[in-house]
């Protein structure tokens, strides 16, 4: 690497580099979920990334090598100090990863950087008199300028700005800096050269002061290429002629450059010789024995190797919020699955369409800009799929495509609930902000909707369409008529003043209930057709009740809860049937899906375990660290679709193996994240 002189522009553009990935990191990362210390590595390495692009791309030949390392280490461990105070108390993770980095990063930044040196362009600067070779100099100044361009050519009228002391700029403090940042120095030459003389009579070239003297003499001090440039059929001048600083310039290899039309291929083939020579020099810094060409290499795999795992996990980390899933619907007859990927503000949403029976993905759709997507339903015809979003709407997909085909505009809160309707024809959805919303699925008009002053927590629909039973937190659930635009209530149930979930009875005639409340009944049964007939059912713990799910025969009731670690199994007269027993206890809430038969009941939370309704036995599938939830059956039992925060997974139950496991790609992952 060249000795370097001086702070550049570009240089100075560095001191502002950490500062800005710093409130990157602030605006972009800070907020959202997954492991802060992951996202600190994850940055940092794409801001040493960036550091080192800038060190071999603009401070090729700038910095000496004791700089390198100093500016790897400072600016490396400076910026992960502050990604690490930025990521909520991770300034140690910060600092510590970044003084790591920062030290494998400067031999690589060595390394690099003298590779750097062979796609550089080379820098020229013009010596001339203007007495002398006033009108050679700016076609030579023309022809470099289209070649290499103007910063990369100084010609003291056309390079110094209007108005500067030239004297002060090529005088003896700034000249020799000034000559060390070119690499060749055209020395022009012309038939009054060596006899241009003062006012005095004197031969300028005597006079210590004279520029063009002083030019030369810098550039050979400095071992600069000069090489004499002979114009208007100039010949060399004698070495006895010549002050004693100058005698070398005679013995120096000089070009012709002919008058006329032979101008400029005389300089063009100048200028080709000078960068081959150029190239060759530079070379010389890569172009070692076998041994060095290998030391090399082991030293290139050696950071290859120690920095790829950081770089896979900081690219995981950044991909993480776009891989996440937010919910996954299986379709009426199972042949498909849909899930909803990407939360985190300045994430984009991802809809994926999956093939049951090979796993295999069959569409997708990302929306860079599009609110989040927490709820996906499939409609009772296997034609559409609906999504609950956080912008308060639900919209209406195609399912083969992934194209929306309608956006039903509901409040301004996100959605908390959606519910098709048994013939597919209404839809209905609820909102944190307590609205309740029905609309015509053909046409996209509202059928009807009410303001409650609570959440809408659950909506299940009767079996005949006509009523909906809407769950509210800190309020009674109850029953309304889906025929109307007001949606008036057909029906309040008082045993219970705040309901989490609910869920209708496939023969229409029961309606179960839970609660959130513990002074209330957890569980009810609520006989629709008895005036005041209720089932309270006592689990034995007092606790929440996670999920509830009847048997599709309509003659049992199954609950999961976390507090209680057991899935039981309810008759509709109240009396328990079955206990199952999750064993330890589990950090995520259990969930429960009857198989088709109503032989097997599955259930899910950090393990999945399918349990025998005959003799209560159980076949454990898997067991993970992830919050498992299912997405169904398939029609013919034979596989179960469950889903987790990192994918889809798909189960044979007879060999009680994984089918497959779906999941988005780290490459799609990262192409959502920076859209």
């Amino acid at each position: 690497m060249n000795e370097g002189a001086g702070l550049t522009t570009r240089t100075r553009l560095l001191l502002v580099v950490p500062p800005y990935l710093a409130a990157l990191w602030s605006t972009f990362f800070t907020g959202l979920g997954g492991s802060d210390a992951a996202g600190v590595i994850c940055f940092l390495l794409a801001g040493v990334g960036l550091l080192q692009v800038v060190q071999v791309t603009f401070l090729r030949g700038k910095l000496t090598r004791p700089s390198v390392c100093v500016f790897n280490l400072v600016s490396s461990t400076a910026l992960g100090l502050a990604c690490g105070i930025s990521a909520r108390g991770e300034e140690g993770t910060g600092a510590a990863a970044g003084l790591l980095i920062g030290g494998l990063s400067c031999p690589l930044s060595l390394w690099l950087g003298e590779l750097a040196q062979l796609r550089r362009k080379p820098r020229f600067f013009i010596n001339y008199r203007q007495s002398d070779s006033l009108s050679e100099c700016h076609e030579i100044f023309d022809a470099l300028s289209k070649r290499y361009g103007r910063t990369r050519v100084f010609k003291d009228s056309e390079t110094l700005p209007p108005g500067r002391n030239f004297l002060h700029a090529l005088g003896a403090k700034n000249l020799p800096a000034l000559i060390r940042r070119c690499d060749c120095m055209l020395a022009l030459i012309g038939e009054s050269w060596l006899e241009t003389r003062n006012v005095r009579g004197e031969r300028r070239l005597d006079q210590p002061d004279d520029p063009v003297r002083t030019e030369i003499e810098t550039a050979i001090a400095a071992r600069i290429a000069v090489i004499p440039v002979l114009v208007g059929g100039a010949a060399l001048p004698a070495a006895e002629r010549l002050p004693n600083s100058l005698k070398a310039l005679p013995f120096l290899q000089a070009t012709h450059l002919r008058p006329g039309a032979e101008f400029g291929r005389d300089l063009d083939a100048l200028c080709e010789r000078f960068e081959h020579s150029f190239r060759l020099e530079r070379s010389e810094l890569i172009e070692a024995p076998p041994a060095r060409r290998r030391r090399r290499a082991g030293v290139a795999a050696f950071l290859t190797a120690v920095l790829l795992p950081f770089v896979w996990v900081g690219a995981v980390a950044f991909a993480a919020d776009a891989r996440m899933v937010n919910d996954v619907a299986l379709s009426p007859d199972g042949r498909y699955a849909v899930s909803a990927h990407g939360q985190g503000r300045g994430t984009a949403t991802t809809l994926r369409l999956w093939d049951t029976r090979s796993g295999s993905q069959l569409a997708s759709r990302t929306e860079p800009s599009g609110p989040i997507v927490w709820i996906l339903r499939w409609s009772p015809d296997g034609q559409r799929i609906a999504t609950g979003q956080s912008d308060g709407n639900v919209r209406l997909w195609n399912p083969a495509t992934l194209t929306p085909l309608r956006t039903l505009s509901g409040g301004q809160r996100m959605i908390d609930s959606v519910e098709w309707s048994p013939s597919g024809d209404r839809i209905a959805a609820g909102s944190y902000g307590g609205t309740l919303h029905v609309w015509n699925t053909r046409t996209g008009t509202p059928v009807g909707d009410r303001t409650f002053k609570s959440v809408v927590s659950a909506l299940s629909w009767s079996p005949d369409g006509n009523r909906l039973a809407v769950g509210r937190l800190m309020h009674n659930a109850m029953v309304v008529s889906a025929d109307s635009k007001r949606l008036h209530t057909l029906r309040t149930f008082q045993e219970q003043q705040s309901v989490d979930l609910l869920a209708w009875a496939p023969h229409g005639e029961m309606l179960s209930t839970t609660s959130l409340n513990g002074e209330d009944p957890p569980l009810v049964i609520h006989r629709l057709k008895e005036s005041g007939g209720t089932v309270r059912l006592t689990p034995g713990w007092q606790g929440l009740v996670d999920d509830l799910q009847w048997s599709p025969d309509g003659r049992r009731l199954a609950t999961a809860s976390w507090w209680g670690k057991r899935a039981l199994v309810w008759r509709t007269d109240g009396s328990l049937e079955r206990s199952f027993s999750y064993g330890s206890l589990s950090p995520f809430e259990p969930r429960i899906a009857w198989s088709p038969d109503a032989r097997w009941l599955a259930s899910t939370g950090s393990a999945v375990r399918l349990w025998s309704l005959a003799n209560g036995t159980s076949r454990e599938l898997t067991v993970h660290d992830e919050d498992i939830t299912p997405a169904g059956w398939t029609p013919d039992g034979r596989r179960l679709v469950t889903w987790s925060s990192g994918g889809i997974q798909i189960w044979d139950v007879g060999t009680r193996r994984a089918v497959a496991h779906c999941q988005m790609s780290l490459w799609d992952a990262l192409v959502a994240s920076v859209r």
